[in-house]
């Protein structure tokens, strides 16, 4: 069981979806300020192989002279195994339909992925 240390000194056992991997994080109720944030437009390519599923998030930079001008620019790529893309795939599916149907959306899975 692969197990790691968060960045803050006191740590608690919390057991999460991805490959039911043992991840020791923060005590504390949030997040650390340190876990870096991406903004994207939205999702450029998907690829995949029989194991692995990556994709790259793209946000659109206005132009400095021209603000109707727009860039494309890739921001972060994303490497997942098949069976955590395919659970955040289903999470991402019911916090669509949570939205519409303007729900509060639910809390991320803490079972392990069969």
């Amino acid at each position: 069981m692969a197990t790691h240390e968060g960045s803050v000194s006191e740590t608690v056992e919390t057991r999460v979806s991805v490959d039911a991997v043992l991840i020791k994080g923060p005590r504390d109720e949030f997040p650390s300020a340190e876990i870096p944030t991406v903004f994207a437009d939205g999702v450029f390519n998907l690829a995949h192989t029989a194991e692995i599923v990556k994709f790259y998030l793209y946000r659109l930079d206005p132009g400095l002279k021209n603000l109707s001008d727009y860039q494309t620019q890739p921001v972060a790529q994303v490497v997942m195994s098949r069976a955590a893309f395919v659970a955040t795939a289903a999470f991402f599916s019911s916090a669509v339909e949570a939205l519409n149907a303007g729900k509060p959306l639910s809390s991320p899975r803490t079972e392990p992925l069969t």
